[in-house]
């Protein structure tokens, strides 16, 4: 096959294509700091969650927009987010210092991940939301408020391995969660440590952005909500939506 090369322009809006349009200034830049040369725009950021706002009043949602620090370990980004109403989902000790120094208080915080001790003290301490991706997790958060006497710990209880109820829908698994399967297992240690922890919601993580899996992954997430009875006594019961996005 012959002929030009495809060529593929990239959709950009102000103030990204007037930097670019601007050579001069973006060799100064490079000659500056150096190359590779990452430009971050705060003020896009805060669009971005104003459009994900938008669509939740469009379809009359309520919801929570949370940033994944590890996307972007600028210090820009968590200043210019922390005067907005997003919240800060963050993965590592350090990311959680970095969002509250950034000015993000702990109930706008939610932590995921693999948790070392200090991890998990930290968040159990500060008061953010747990995501809680294994019974053990709940084990432990329990045994931390009561030898330091702390409030309750506000959890989310993270599932994976959903299965469609009608057609068969292939799925990457997810690094986190515990399994659907073993659902028996999270009412009964959640209803043994009532008094330390706080189930608050469900979430689930997926590594693509196919919308088959994103429905199957809700409408598992829902079921699972649906068979606890503490959830029946809420008004309301959040489902976290972890990765799976669009850039």
């Amino acid at each position: 096959m012959h002929g030009a090369p495809l060529y593929l322009e990239p959709v950009l809006e102000p103030p990204l294509a007037s930097l670019l349009e601007s050579p001069v200034f973006l060799h100064r830049l490079v000659d500056a700091p150096g190359s590779p040369l990452n430009v971050v725009l705060p003020d896009r950021i805060a669009q971005n969650v104003e459009r994900f706002r938008s669509s939740l009043r469009r379809h009359h949602l309520a919801g929570q927009v949370f940033f994944a620090h590890k996307a972007n370990r600028s210090s820009a980004l968590p200043r210019r987010l922390a005067a907005t109403d997003a919240g800060m989902d963050v993965a590592s000790l350090g990311e959680l210092q970095h969002a509250l120094s950034a000015g993000f208080t702990p109930d706008r915080v939610v932590a995921t991940g693999p948790k070392d001790p200090e991890f998990r003290w930290q968040a159990a301490r500060t008061g953010a939301l747990v995501s809680v991706d294994w019974q053990g997790e709940l084990e432990y958060l329990s045994a931390l408020v009561r030898e330091h006497g702390l409030p309750c710990v506000q959890v989310l209880l993270r599932l994976p391995e959903f299965e469609a109820s009608g057609v068969r829908v292939l799925s990457r698994p997810s690094r986190f969660g515990s399994s659907v399967r073993s659902l028996n297992r999270l009412p009964d240690t959640v209803e043994r440590h009532q008094d330390t922890i706080e189930p608050t919601g469900v979430a689930y993580h997926l590594d693509t952005t196919s919308l088959d899996e994103k429905a199957v992954a809700l409408e598992g997430c829902l079921r699972a909500a649906g068979s606890w009875h503490w959830c029946l006594d809420e008004q309301y019961w959040p489902v976290n939506c972890h990765g799976g996005h669009d850039a």
